[in-house]
C-alpha cells in the first residue's frame, strides 16, 4: 500500500481543485489514512533533517 499510496499523494498534490475532489472520492475509505501517514513520514523526515543539520553546525561528521 505504501507505493500506491505515494502515488496518490503525488497526484492529489499536481491535481487541480476537481481532480483533488475525485481523487477524495474514489478514495475515501483509504484516503485519511493515507493523508495521516504521509504527514507522519514527512515530521520524521523533517526531524532527522533538523537533526543533521544541529550536527553539521556542531562540526559533528556523519
Amino acid at each position: 500500500m505504501a507505493d500506491g499510496a505515494i502515488r496518490i499523494v503525488e497526484k492529489y498534490a499536481m491535481a487541480d481543485m476537481k481532480g483533488k475532489i475525485e481523487i477524495i472520492l474514489d478514495n475515501y475509505p483509504n484516503f485519511l489514512e493515507i493523508m495521516d501517514s504521509f504527514e507522519e513520514s514527512l515530521k520524521y523526515l523533517i526531524l532527522n533533517d533538523r537533526r543533521a543539520a544541529r550536527r553539521r553546525s556542531m562540526g559533528i561528521l556523519e
